[in-house]
């Protein structure tokens, strides 16, 4: 699977449940922008 492909399901599983990114972060021990790389695939 491409970090780009991957991106696109985390962004659309994290909005499914009704997470910011932030409290996404928090949950998982990341920083917001670490997911918001993960979510654009740069990562």
């Amino acid at each position: 699977m491409s970090a780009k492909i991957f991106g696109n399901r985390l962004k659309q599983a994290r909005k499914a449940i009704g997470l910011s990114l932030r409290n996404l972060a928090n949950l998982v021990g990341l920083s917001h922008t670490a997911i918001q790389k993960y979510e654009k695939g740069e990562t």
